[in-house]
């Protein structure tokens, strides 16, 4: 139990993590640069978020020694299904309801966060002894 609640925990840090990267790139593109409509700063964000959580997840949670090209392909389409709900959540937020969009995004990362845990620790970074034993 506590091997699956220290899993837990350094995911969570490492998703604050590529969240505050996210969210730093978003708040740079949109008011700092003014480069870029919210809409689509958020999938440079995202993508930037993204790549930190890959790099971090798989030596500090998932211990991958060497992420390969099966963990990396599967993080892809993690990532394009995350970004594209990311991204479809933020339009509907911010351009049909209105909301400020760092609100509309920090709902979004939250409605998104238990969903990747579970497809990273089942699919994306599963152990050789997983697979052999299923």
């Amino acid at each position: 139990m506590y091997k699956k609640f220290h899993q837990f925990f350094n995911y969570t840090l490492i998703g604050i993590g590529a969240t505050l990267t996210h969210f730093a790139c978003l708040y740079l593109l949109v008011d700092i640069l003014h480069l870029l409509d919210p809409v689509v700063a958020t999938i440079i964000a995202f993508l930037c978020g993204a790549s930190v959580g890959f790099v971090f997840n798989s030596k500090f949670v998932f211990k991958f020694a060497q992420p390969n090209f099966t963990s990396l392909g599967r993080y892809l389409l993690l990532t394009g299904f995350s970004g594209l709900n990311n991204t479809m959540l933020v339009f509907i937020l911010v351009k049909i309801f209105n909301w400020h969009y760092m609100l509309a995004q920090l709902f979004t990362t939250g409605a998104i966060f238990i969903l990747n845990f579970t497809i990273c620790k089942f699919w994306i970074f599963k152990s050789k002894e997983q697979i052999y034993a299923s």
